[in-house]
């Protein structure tokens, strides 16, 4: 895998600061919450309340739980209407499983 400096810069910055920080990240009100999980037989969501969940291919099962959990959530945000009518800005904030 090939990572740019700026990457290198990035990821170091958080291996300097991340143990040494308390507060949480945000930016304000959370206009959409999202609960995604996958394993390697399947995914699913929750979005607004309504919840949905599939089987993985044969193919998919196969690939990496953290690529898996990527696509649970590019699931939820395609198959849910979580985004509805809202404006061009909003905070979605994603709650996820990842070992």
């Amino acid at each position: 895998m090939f990572l740019s400096q700026a990457a290198k810069a990035g990821l170091s910055w958080w291996l300097d600061n991340v143990l040494q920080s308390n507060d949480p990240i945000s930016h304000g009100k959370i206009d959409i919450e999202i609960t995604c999980d996958a394993s390697k037989k399947g995914r699913g969501a929750v979005c607004n309340k309504i919840s949905t969940q599939s089987l993985w291919t044969t193919r998919k099962q196969s690939k990496h739980i953290n690529e898996l959990e990527l696509r649970a959530i590019k699931f939820a945000l395609k198959n849910h209407n979580c985004l509805g009518n809202m404006s061009k800005s909003f905070l979605i904030t994603l709650q996820l499983s990842v070992i």
